[in-house]
């Protein structure tokens, strides 16, 4: 039971989750603007570490849960 609570945890989706990517491609550029003036870069750079830290951990995870038995069928 405490591992299916963890895995609903872990794939649940929250509005600060999905905000997240918003005010960091509205603030990276703000940040950078002393270092170069290409903004679509900045904000190409912000959202692609937001997919690599978050999103594909979080995809590579649900798979790996989904694989594990939860209930012994041979009893």
């Amino acid at each position: 039971m405490t591992v299916i609570v963890f895995y609903f945890y872990s794939i649940r989706i929250t509005l600060a989750d999905l905000l997240d990517i918003g005010v960091r491609s509205f603030t990276a550029p703000i940040y950078y603007l002393y270092i170069t003036n290409q903004q679509l870069a900045i904000i190409a750079a912000v959202s692609s570490i937001w997919l690599v830290n978050l999103i594909i951990p979080a995809i590579l995870g649900s798979v790996f849960v989904l694989k594990l038995r939860f209930f012994d069928r041979t009893a």
